[in-house]
């Protein structure tokens, strides 16, 4: 062979060559990253290049082989920056964990309540024959401890029920009914009376301490307590064992957003609030706000708009934060 055809071949060969290693570095030398966030329309960029519209979760960007950053974008949420290793024919799954940018707002809405405040007893039965109470959620029932014979009624304002009877009890006497309606929880110093109002059953549990701040979970299935030093315990109802939480929460100023998860507010330098969520179930707290500029002294939720409505005792306005 002439050493013109020799050359000839060498070049096709080394041009195979390039062109083999350029498929396997360039289209071939990449991998598929999942990005999951649990929300939808947002955008992401990588190692700082043009920003990417995802309008679904979870995102799947092609990516060259080895380490990249990416970077989450969205309208009120905080940025939020990770790495990935991106592996040729591989697939890899980067979970961001994007947070809510929440906002306190002034509120055109006042809600009817604040916590604490109990309406009255229903015509008929005189405040000073009522030992303790309480109105069902949907404020067409009453259930009362009459002082007199110590009997739990329940009444709609027309026919009266006796529940169960609890004599001998001295005041103070706290009375807390369900969101279900079929149970109620009566409290006598370091003791709880779990009582089933359909069938007038009645249980009794002591404690080490006296439980304050009591209330239930949404979904009627237990409910939580401070001690003196605001820690928080859990009693199921089933059970009614007492379970520490290891979380220090002061109750009287929290309020349910789910059948799981309290909202709270905590005072700093007194006129300074911070405000947090809480799950019951896995412990995790989450700071919403941190230091904002005036005093809360009260939160309720609006079910209906999702939103968390606290009262600001310095002006006596209402404030929103949304949700959703």
């Amino acid at each position: 062979m002439d050493s013109k055809k020799q050359k000839i071949i060498t070049a096709i060969g080394m041009a195979a060559l390039i062109a083999l290693v350029l498929i396997w570095f360039y289209p071939l030398n990449k991998g598929t990253v999942m990005i999951t966030t649990g929300i939808t329309a947002y955008e992401v960029r990588v190692d700082e290049e043009k920003w990417v519209p995802c309008s679904a979760d979870p995102c799947s960007l092609k990516m060259a082989s080895g380490p990249h950053n990416v970077e989450f974008q969205k309208e009120k949420y905080s940025p939020v920056t990770a790495q990935v290793v991106v592996k040729r024919g591989k697939l890899s799954v980067l979970a961001l964990k994007p947070k809510k940018i929440m906002e306190i707002l002034p509120s055109n809405r006042v809600p009817p309540y604040k916590n604490g405040e109990t309406l009255p007893p229903p015509a008929g039965i005189a405040a000073e024959s009522v030992q303790a109470s309480a109105w069902n959620a949907e404020g067409d029932k009453f259930l009362y401890l009459d002082k007199e014979k110590g009997r739990l009624n329940m009444t709609d304002g027309e026919k009266t029920s006796p529940v169960t009877v609890l004599a001998g009890l001295t005041p103070p006497i706290s009375l807390f009914w369900s969101p279900d309606g079929n149970k109620a929880i009566i409290k006598n110093g370091q003791n709880l009376y779990f009582i089933g109002l359909a069938e007038g059953s009645r249980k009794k549990e002591t404690l080490l301490f006296d439980p304050s701040n009591i209330s239930w979970a949404p979904g009627s299935g237990y409910l939580v307590f401070n001690d003196s030093e605001n820690n928080v315990f859990k009693s199921d109802w089933q059970t009614r064992a007492v379970m520490p939480l290891d979380k220090k929460i002061p109750l009287a100023q929290s309020v349910w957003i789910s059948e799981n998860t309290l909202i709270y507010f905590e005072m700093g330098d007194g006129s300074r609030a911070s405000i947090y969520s809480y799950d019951i179930n896995s412990g995790a707290t989450d700071s919403l706000i941190q230091k904002y500029d005036f005093p809360l002294d009260a939160v309720i939720f609006g079910k209906e708009e999702n939103k968390a409505f606290f009262h600001n005792p310095q002006n006596g306005g209402w404030y929103e934060m949304d949700l959703n």
